[in-house]
């Protein structure tokens, strides 16, 4: 299936456009879950400055306009996406308007959609997305990702892969 991720964040804005093969695992007395086999990356956009008004808000038309822009570059239509995010992350989350961008934007992301990330799930994120959990899960080493943004920064910390300490 295709995924999409759109980061809209302090000082820059991101679109990753993938196709994930997710594996059902299922369990005795309890639903199944899905989990991730493989996923790969099909399209990267530029990074673009976040768009803000003159109030300091976020300019929610300009960002959906440059994110059109990319699914067109990028050779998608938003029907074809079944999964995708929509990440308001660093000061950006704390914008009086970040609820109202994420969800102008939600349709971009089809059916499963996280609409904003404060400071904790970020670091969770950044680490996740860099592989340190993955690293620390094959290495057997606890594993840190540092993510220095353009208003924030955030530390998670990974032992046997699952999150052991993050800085918010």
């Amino acid at each position: 299936m295709f995924s999409v991720g759109i980061d809209v964040g302090t000082s820059t804005t991101q679109l990753i456009f993938g196709r994930l093969l997710l594996e059902e695992e299922e369990s005795w007395g309890r639903a199944s879950k899905l989990r991730m086999k493989k996923r790969d990356i099909i399209y990267r956009s530029r990074i673009y400055e976040t768009p803000l008004k003159e109030s300091g808000d976020i300019d929610e038309g300009a960002v959906r306009g440059l994110v059109a822009s990319e699914y067109r570059n990028a050779g998608f239509d938003p029907k074809q996406i079944r999964m995708g995010a929509v990440i308001i992350t660093g000061e950006s989350s704390r914008k009086r308007n970040a609820r109202a961008v994420a969800q102008a934007l939600a349709d971009f992301a089809g059916d499963f959609v996280t609409a904003e990330a404060g400071p904790d799930l970020e670091a969770v994120l950044a680490g996740k997305g860099a592989g340190a959990d993955r690293i620390s899960r094959e290495s057997g080493k606890i594993t840190a990702n540092v993510d220095i943004g353009g208003g924030t920064a955030n530390i998670c910390v990974f032992r046997d892969g699952e999150v052991f300490w993050e800085d918010r």
